[in-house]
Formats: structure tokens, sequence, C-alpha cells
């Protein structure tokens, strides 16, 4: 039926988001980049659709609520967005905290 149906698409979707290795596994997926790295045109070479983000902190919280699937970006600008506390009172991102990250680093780095 189509409930089946659509539960079944819904784990071939989230099985593939999971799958995620690195810049050759990300056509067809809502991907995130920095508005300052536009001009490589990345989602053109690796066939991603493309939604700029002006922050990683913009980006993540978007990643977070599932409305893109993966971002690309620089990886200092991710350590360094892992590393800088996240809130007045000196609180750590999640990759700095143990057992708690719910996103991954992969991939390789993308010549410019």
């Amino acid at each position: 039926g189509v409930f089946s149906g659509q539960v079944t698409v819904f784990l071939e979707e989230e099985t593939a988001v999971n799958n995620i290795a690195g810049p050759n596994s990300i056509a067809g997926f809502r991907v995130g980049t920095l508005r300052k790295n536009a001009r490589l045109n990345i989602y053109q070479v690796y066939g991603f659709t493309n939604r700029y983000f002006d922050s990683l902190e913009e980006a993540f919280s978007e990643l977070e609520e599932k409305k893109i699937d993966a971002i690309v970006a620089a990886r200092a600008d991710i350590l360094n967005f892992y590393n800088t506390p996240r809130d007045k009172n000196g609180g750590l991102r999640p990759a700095s905290v143990q057992c708690g990250n719910p996103f991954k680093i992969v991939g390789f780095p993308i010549p410019a």
C-alpha cells in the first residue's frame, strides 16, 4: 500500500544519507556550503542541490533539522566551529563532548 511504500522510501533515503562518505557520494542530496566559497561552484562538480549559508552555525542548525543532508566546508572551518565555545557560559559543541556528536566528518580535501 501507499503507507508501506512511503516507509520504504523514507528508509532508503535515511540509509543513503547515513552512507555519505565524501564528495563523490553526495550527488542528488541537499547540501549546505558557505557563501564565502561560492566562487568554487562545488555543487556543479559533485552534482548536489546547493544551499548557501553565511555561517556554519546556520548550516548545522539546518542539518540538525534535516532541512539539508550534508555540509561541504573547509576542514579548518569545521574544526574551528567545533572547537569554539557555543554559548556565553563556555559550553562546548557536541564534538567536544563524549558520546554526544550527532554528526560525522567524512571525506577528503577537495582541490580548489
